[in-house]
Order: structure tokens, then sequence, then C-alpha cells
């Protein structure tokens, strides 16, 4: 007698099931504590390939259907959910996988041992110079990575922007190395500390804005798309305002990631003194910076990019001319 497998149970399935609630900053930091989860970091460009192959098969689905709803087997929801959650950490706007080192689960591995030399490591001239240039051309491939993907940048859009934004984050962090060189000199302890942390903050935040704005010049020179509906299928047309918002958005949140990112492991170094927690052995002294840094930067991210709405909405008579008869328009500002 031969027997039958039981069919699995269907179950009605929406898409709007993976759209995250970000009407809220809380809600956003705690979306973006999940894009940023490390834990995808180690996940291969195939597992990623196949997770958007599968995320647009039911999308296509998804929209053929009248109402958007599609019936599937909880073991295809559970994959479709976790497809969605590996797309939002190493895919950009349009589904393209992101070079591992500036996918936005890569950013608290890859920034410990740039953050360690900025911290850390004896403020020399050399030292500052080595670290920020290491900090900004992360940045740099973090913002390239990340950006709005219906403007085209050429090789020249990029290699300019690269050269413009490392060496003015140069300019700013040895300028500043070099103004406090009399309040470093024989600074040991916390003072040493806090000097670092605070020529390290304002350097990184001045340079991170300066970092966004020239990577992402091309978008504000010609434009972006921008489209008449939340869902982001029916194209209005190419705004060079829309752009602008977009990238002084994103920069202003990476300034704000410069400064969280860097002052919070002096503040959680200080408070864990002040409360009697010391270590004192070299090797355990270094691991509880190194520490306090990761948890900064685990931090850092989420709360900086959750400071604006990923989607950006905008009265028609806000933008150009041609979109005064829309009452609103949306566009991806990128993060």
């Amino acid at each position: 007698m031969s027997s039958q497998a039981t069919p699995q149970k269907l179950i009605k399935f929406h898409f709007k099931e993976t759209q995250p609630n970000l009407n809220s900053m809380g809600a956003r930091f705690r979306h973006f504590c999940d894009v940023t989860d490390p834990r995808y970091f180690i996940i291969s460009d195939k597992e990623i390939g196949e997770a958007v192959e599968n995320v647009k098969k039911y999308k296509a689905l998804s929209k053929d259907s009248a109402d958007g709803e599609i019936e599937i087997t909880q073991e295809e929801r559970i994959m479709i959910c976790r497809g969605v959650k590996i797309m939002n950490s190493s895919t950009n706007d349009v589904g393209d996988i992101v070079p591992r080192m500036f996918r936005m689960c890569g950013f608290v591995p890859v920034n410990i041992p740039i953050l360690c030399g900025m911290l850390i490591a004896p403020p020399t001239i050399l030292n500052t110079v080595l670290a920020q240039w290491a900090n900004q051309s992360y940045n740099a491939g973090l913002n390239f990575g990340n950006k709005n993907s219906t403007c085209k940048y050429t090789n020249m859009d990029i290699a300019g922007g690269y050269a413009a934004a490392v060496s003015s984050a140069l300019i700013v962090a040895v300028g500043m190395r070099k103004a406090t060189t009399g309040l470093v000199a024989g600074a040991t302890g916390k003072k040493l500390l806090l000097i670092n942390t605070g020529i390290s903050a304002v350097s990184a935040g001045t340079a991170s804005f300066c970092n966004t704005a020239f990577m992402r010049k091309a978008e504000v020179d010609k434009g972006i798309i921008v489209y008449s509906d939340l869902k982001l299928e029916n194209e209005a047309g190419i705004s060079k305002l829309a752009a602008y918002n977009a990238v002084v958005e994103t920069a202003s949140s990476r300034t704000a990631m410069s400064l969280i990112s860097v002052s919070i492991p002096a503040v959680l170094i200080l408070s864990c003194g002040a409360v009697g927690f010391r270590p004192t052995g070299s090797t355990s002294k270094f691991l509880f910076e190194v520490f306090c840094i990761g948890t900064a930067l685990r931090l850092g991210l989420p709360a900086s990019v959750s400071i604006f709405p990923p989607l950006s909405i905008k009265e028609g008579k806000q933008l150009e001319e041609q979109f005064h008869k829309h009452d609103k328009i949306y566009f991806n500002k990128g993060l």
C-alpha cells in the first residue's frame, strides 16, 4: 500500500507583511538594526542572488494578482521574508548586489579596525592621515554602493567624487591635528582619550558630510527619477531639487553617524571607569576598547540613518515647475 505525502496548507500572503513601519524614528531604528546586522556579512553572493530571484519571482506573482495577495506555504513565506532581509542588507535599491565591503551589514566588522586606528593609535600626523584615508575611502564606497540608482555615474564622476571626498577629509583631519598639537603633547589616559575623541569626531563628522556631497554630486548635477505614487511605479520625471534634498539629508545622517560612532566609545570607557570597572592588563584593556567601539558602531549607523525616512515625500510645488501639477512626489533618497 503506497503512502502519499500530505499536501502543505496554503496561506494568504501580501508583500505588505515585509514592509516595516517607518513612520517614527524608533521604528526606523529597529528596522535598520536588522538591516545592518553583521551576521548577514558572511552570506555568500550565491545565496544573495538566490534570495533576489525568489523575491522577484513572488513579487511578479503578487503583481499579477488582483489584490496583491498570493497563496503560498508557510515554508515559502519564511523564505520570502528572509530573502527580503538579505536584500535590504546586501543589495541596493534596485536589487543589485553591493560589493561585500560596502554593504550595510558590513559596517560594523569593516569599521572596527578603522575606528581603532582613529581612537586608540598614537595621535601622530601619519596615523591621522592613514586612519582618515581608510575611513573616508570606506565611506566613499558606502555612499556610492547605497546611492539612488536612477542616476547613472561615469568613471569621471566616481574618480572626481572620490578625490574631492578623501582630500577634503584629510585637510580637515590634519588641520585639526596640527591645531591641537599643544593639547596632545604629554597627554595620557582620560585627557588623551577625550582629545582624540574630540578631534576625530569633529573631523570625521565634517569630512563625512563632504564625502557624501562629493561622491553623490552627479545626482545633484543630473537629477534623479521621481514618482507620482507611493509604490514608485509611475515615473513623474527627473528632478535636480529632489536629488539635492536626498543628498543633503544623507550627508547630514552621515555626519551624525560619525559623531555617534566616534563619541560613544569614549563615553562607555569613561563611564565604566567612573563606576570602578577598569581593565588593567594590556590585552583585556584592548579587548574592552574594541568592545566599546563595536557597540558604538552597532548603534551609530542605525541611529543616524533613521533620522530621515528612506522614502522622501515632497509637495509637487516644492520641486521644479514641471511637478507643480502633482499633489505629492515620491523618491528614494538612498541610505
